[in-house]
């Protein structure tokens, strides 16, 4: 028999106690190998003498493995070494190896051994312990045979599996590469035994679903136990219904145990059907995933019914429950008193992981596959991990992505930089693939995403949802819907899944994980704009089941169907068959309603029936977009032209939706604009038609004054109809005449079109547009009066259609006007980079819509200007490094470089940073924030600005205003204000541009410099460098505490005081400026790349104190939560602008 057969232990490991973490690392290894191990941290007994447990350790072990690391040998080390030589040396089998460490130095260990150890052959970890070649070596010591010839193993792939999950939780058949949560998965089996039931909470991404599915449901089946484990989804008793079919074997058919369940008034009915298969002998385990999808996905009678079930069935002493949530959904259980009792008792708080546990879960399931982590990136993706620890998702697609770039077994850090780290890995993957999208691909992947796959939050964050391919269909051609589905679950990308269910046979779609939803830009801009269209849809979805199952009591009704229709021409072709289904049923309701209601009024039946029939037909055609087709039933002359007028209006609501999602300029947005143009440009033709027929609608309205005596008072009223009439009859005389009779005709027609313009000038006011009794002809001029107004601003000069085709214009100037023209530029800009220290070999590729301006001459950092914004000729820099800033000056951008800064204030310790003896509670604590390179306005928005891009100026003081004291009369070179959030967002998304993150802000308020204020600590400096309230102010806002002078009692002109260390003006004072986080306290962190922080609350933050504030406010790390509609005038814009970086 060999030793290993005859001993208790293959092998004892003898080492330094500081160099126990890697020790215990290789320990771990050892043990997946299937060796038996003594290391003294699992064997040695709390309160027993340890000295004689080691003796006995090493003397019941075949082999011992000495570690020497960078430590000296500890004297308890020397003292095992001479044991295990005593035995070798008294023939006793016993191997000794010894092992160098990374880090060791072979020369000075072997100096400090005896003889007869340094003669023996040695195995040595040059770089880190998981080289392949050191760990074999080791093997055939402790088995006692020759290693042979080095294998190739590091040079090779020796397993095609990929052992990380990227976004999808780890279930049962994954355990064997889930590691690092043992000692958490200890406690929750603990709970459950005791408790029978566990309500396990966190934030999203924390890994609730994974420790249940891959760590505790294996540990809990050592037990006899019948498991069923699913989420709750749209109607989370079907799904109960399925887990349980897949996990019972039973005669019931699932429609049979569904109806069962769902006709259960009293909730015993789960509770009754598990009986038939528990028993002491044989339990039964519940497992609910994602309980909170009860709340955002599920209608209350269901989710009643539901917990209902749940809470019967733990009247069984042999069933137990298990429910992961979310752990901002906590609160939305107070609303059900019976399940809130058990979240108080039984809820257990998921923590973030340690660095040994984030260790464990990226070094073991590499051991496992044989994968080889170069040094120092376990230490690069721990790091990087920390402030992400809700973010674990993020961590395995990021290994997934160096599994997927491996080079041969071995995970690289040059693929780690290039996927961007742990923060960058998703964001990069998902935008790259986005980009390889055509237009039309990328709208529909948006529709897809932001209208069916994601459930907007109501305070709360937004959750991903699942969509049946039946809905997900609706938002756009078949086809092309199943190649977004295919490409986006394929096994190359995976950011969604597909699942079948199993009773209905439906096909389901969902996003992987909601990490996408928080931390792809892409989702979080599209949510911003289709929020509301978002809500609505799912509002309809939800309505229309429970139409379906329960009857007319949910169809939609009076404001409700009101608010529907408002959103008409964006949810038109937006509907599954079911949903429109819905629609056409409460607009027939309602009309049957409202024809119920006039029946009853004898005195206007007639009437009223008639406008009411119109009214039904405006209704359908609005929202559902019918086709002439459709209302042929309506036949009469009259009524086909209030067809084509309701359809006009149509047509103008949208082309002004169309014409909204035109933005940015570019040249992708050429042949969009182009089309446009091609499908709106008749409606300028039209309106000459509608006006005429409502000037001679108008002519039958009744006047001021009586019928008979009215022409004697104005004439011209009469003169006005007869003048109507004229061109009547020339019209209808021109269409019949000769050629040559046409001219003196035309010359007739023009002169009466000039006397009906100037009569209808001079007649303007004088009739009330009242028809009395005619309902007919009072809707027909409603409509027609909304029309003309609609179709005359499309047409002006200054009009829709007008703005079109300047932004095709511009499309097609601005690659030539900012790239082409600007090439030299361009390729100087990046050869300052590549010299620069500041922006560490950042590398621009040519920004569309940027020009290059150079570096300021004092901040060093690069600036260029916005070609959009900019009116007349380039802006001069002056030997200050400023520009003068006209009406007519464009929007400059300074580019701040990438870079760590410290966000937040504290005022405990002033020799630590960010000290502020006036910091408050929502500036806490101090956190380390790591951003990308971004492009920051170094001046705050102007009114010339803002005026050139929406055709307004909002601001309260604008030019006109007078107020002393002020140096100089209010000009466009002022600040814009009176702007809200959303105003803002809407605004700079068309040009490209945002608001700037809490944490882009602050860094670039910060400007590398350790102040309290931008630009100095020191409040006797304050006036250089910004315009708050001083002295002066006190008279108008008396209860600031300001004791300095102020020239300017309101905003002064950009740029009027002196700029921080990054060259930016007016950071604190001036106006508040809006940042894009949803407001938080510093719980949340920002997260690396842009800062951003997303909290579900809907109030956003302002940041920088303005002219109406003191001091306190115009601090750096003062924030302020403020409504996304408020707007005041102290409130202002700086827009934020993303880079393009050179590939």
């Amino acid at each position: 028999m060999s030793a290993r057969q005859t001993k208790k232990y293959d092998v004892f490991l003898s080492h330094n106690s500081l160099d126990k973490p890697i020790v215990e690392e290789i320990a771990q290894w050892l043990v997946k190998e299937s060796y038996k191990v003594w290391f003294d941290k699992w064997e040695l007994i709390v309160g027993e003498a340890w000295q004689e447990e080691l003796e006995l350790g090493l003397s019941h072990s075949a082999c011992c493995i000495i570690f020497f690391g960078s430590n000296k040998l500890s004297p308890w080390q020397n003292e095992e070494m001479r044991v295990a030589l005593s035995a070798k040396a008294s023939n006793r089998s016993i191997r000794v190896i010894p092992v160098l460490l990374p880090l060791a130095k072979n020369e000075e260990k072997e100096s400090q051994l005896p003889a007869f150890l340094q003669r023996l052959t040695w195995v040595k970890f040059e770089n880190n312990i998981y080289e392949a070649e050191p760990l074999r070596r080791l093997k055939c010591g402790i088995d006692g045979i020759p290693p042979g010839r080095p294998s190739k193993i590091s040079n090779k792939r020796t397993s095609e599996k990929n052992p990380f999950k990227g976004l999808e939780a780890f279930g049962e058949k994954d355990k064997e590469y889930f590691f690092g949560r043992d000692f958490f998965i200890q406690k929750l089996k603990n709970h459950i035994d005791l408790y029978k039931l566990l309500i396990l909470t966190g934030p999203s991404g924390s890994g609730k679903s994974s420790i249940i599915l891959a760590g505790l449901v294996p540990l809990l089946r050592e037990s006899n136990l019948i498991t069923a484990i699913f989420t709750p989804r749209i109607d989370p008793i079907n799904e109960l219904t399925v887990a349980l079919k897949r996990s019972i074997e039973t005669k019931q058919t699932g429609e049979s145990l569904k109806k069962e369940l769902k006709n259960s008034e009293s909730g015993e009915a789960l509770y009754f059907f598990l009986r038939h298969f528990t028993s002491e002998d044989k339990k039964m385990l519940l497992i609910v995933d994602q309980f909170e999808e009860i709340f955002t996905q599920t209608t209350e009678d269901l989710r009643i019914q539901f917990i209902n079930l749940l809470l019967k069935a733990r009247d069984d002493e042999n069933v137990r429950i298990i429910l992961t949530m979310r752990s901002d959904f906590i609160g939305n259980c107070a609303v059900y008193p019976n399940l809130n009792l058990l979240v108080n008792d039984h809820l257990v708080q998921i923590g973030p992981m340690s660095e040994d546990e984030l260790r464990a879960a990226i070094v073991e399931p590499s051991m496992l596959e044989n994968l080889r982590l170069e040094e120092g990136l376990v230490d690069r993706i721990i790091s990087d991990s920390k402030g992400a620890s809700s973010e674990l998702p993020l961590i395995e697609y990021a290994l997934s992505e160096l599994w997927r770039k491996r080079q041969g077994n071995t995970l690289t850090n040059i693929a780690y930089k290039s996927i961007g780290g742990v923060e960058g890995a998703l964001v990069n993957r998902a935008d790259a693939e986005y980009n390889l999208l055509s237009p039309s691909e990328q709208q529909l992947l948006r529709r897809m995403i932001s209208l069916r796959l994601i459930q907007p939050g109501d305070g709360a964050m937004d959750t991903k949802r699942k969509a049946s391919k039946t809905e997900l269909h609706s938002m756009g051609e078949e086809k092309s819907v199943e190649k977004m589905i295919q490409l986006w679950t394929g096994k190359n990308l995976r950011m969604m899944t597909v699942y079948e269910d199993p009773i209905s046979k439906q096909v389901y779609v969902e996003l992987a994980h909601e990490t996408l939803i928080r931390n792809w830009g892409k989702i979080q801009e599209w949510m911003q704009e289709d929020r509301e269209t978002s809500k609505i849809i799912n509002k309809i979805r939800l309505l229309a089941i429970d139409y379906t199952n329960l009857g007319e009591d949910y169809l939609l009704h009076g404001t409700q169907l009101q608010h529907v229709i408002k959103f008409s021409d964006i949810l038109s072709g937006r509907l599954t068959e079911t949903e429109e289904k819905f629609i056409k049923d409460s607009i027939e309701r309602e009309r049957t309603l409202k024809a119920r209601e006039f029946k009853t009024a004898q005195d206007l039946k007639n009437a009223k029936s008639r406008s009411l029939t119109l009214l039904v037909i405006t209704l359908i055609i609005i929202f559902l977009g019918l086709t002439t087709v459709t209302i042929l039933f309506y036949s009469k002359k009259q009524t086909l032209n209030e067809y084509e007028r309701l359809a006009d209006s149509e047509r103008i609501n949208r082309a002004k939706t169309e014409a909204e999602k035109l933005w940015p300029l570019g040249p992708k947005s050429i042949e969009p604009l182009n089309q446009w143009i091609i499908n709106y440009s008749f409606l300028i033709n039209r309106l000459k038609l509608h006006q005429a027929a409502l000037d001679r609608l108008r002519l039958s309205a009744l006047q001021y004054t009586h019928k008979e005596k009215l022409a004697d008072f104005f004439p011209e009223i009469t003169a006005l109809k007869n003048a109507v009439e004229a061109e009547t009859k020339i019209k209808s005389r021109l269409m019949y005449a000769k050629e040559k009779e046409k001219p003196p005709l035309k010359k007739q027609l023009k002169e009466e079109e000039e006397r009906i313009a100037k009569l209808r000038s001079d007649t303007a006011g004088r009739r009330t547009w009242n028809f009395g009794d005619d309902l007919e002809k009072q809707f027909r001029h409603d409509i027609l009066s909304k029309l003309v107004v609609a179709l005359t601003d499309f047409s002006a000069k200054n009009g829709l259609f007008a703005d079109i085709k300047a932004r095709l214009n511009k499309s097609k100037k601005i690659k030539k006007s900012t790239i082409d023209d600007f090439k030299a530029q361009w390729a100087q800009v990046n050869m300052r980079l590549a010299r620069s220290k500041k922006y560490m070999n950042l590398r621009l590729s040519p920004q569309l819509g940027l020009i290059p301006l150079g570096p300021d001459p004092k901040s060093g950092l690069e600036e260029f200007i916005d070609w959009q914004t900019n009116e007349k000729e380039l802006p001069e820099r002056a030997e200050t490094g400023s520009f003068t800033i006209k009406p007519s000056t464009g929007i400059i951008f300074v580019l701040i470089p990438e870079g760590e800064f410290y966000m937040g204030a504290q005022k405990k310790t002033p020799s630590l940073t960010n000290y502020d003896r006036q910091a408050l509670e929502n500036e806490m604590p101090v956190r380390k924030v790591k951003l990308k390179a971004f492009f920051l306005s170094k001046y705050e928005m102007t009114q010339g600005q803002w005026l050139r891009i929406t055709g307004k100026n909002p601001s309260f003081h604008k030019p006109g205003y007078i107020r002393q004291p002020m140096p100089s009369p209010v000009t466009l070179s002022h600040p814009v204000e009176q702007v809200s959030w959303n105003e803002a967002k809407s605004t700079l998304s068309k040009l490209g541009l945002d608001l700037p993150t809490e944490a882009q802000w602050e860094r670039a308020a910060r400007a590398d410099l350790n102040l309290i204020y931008a630009g100095t600590s020191k409040i006797s400096e304050l006036s250089r460098f910004s315009n708050i309230g001083g002295i002066e102010a006190k008279k108008v806002w008396p209860d600031l505490k300001s004791t300095y002078k102020d020239s300017w009692l309101i905003h002064s002109p950009v740029g009027s005081f002196e700029p921080n260390n990054f060259g930016l003006y007016d950071m604190t004072g001036n106006v508040f400026e809006w940042c894009k986080d949803q407001y938080s306290d510093y719980s949340i962190p920002p997260r690396n790349g842009d800062g951003l922080r997303i909290s579900g609350e809907t109030a956003r933050i302002d940041r920088g104190g303005g002219f109406a504030y003191d001091q306190l406010s115009a601090r750096i790390a003062s924030r302020n939560k403020v409504d996304p509609d408020y707007k005041d005038y102290f409130l202002g814009v700086r827009p934020v602008r993303l880079i393009s970086y050179l590939k």
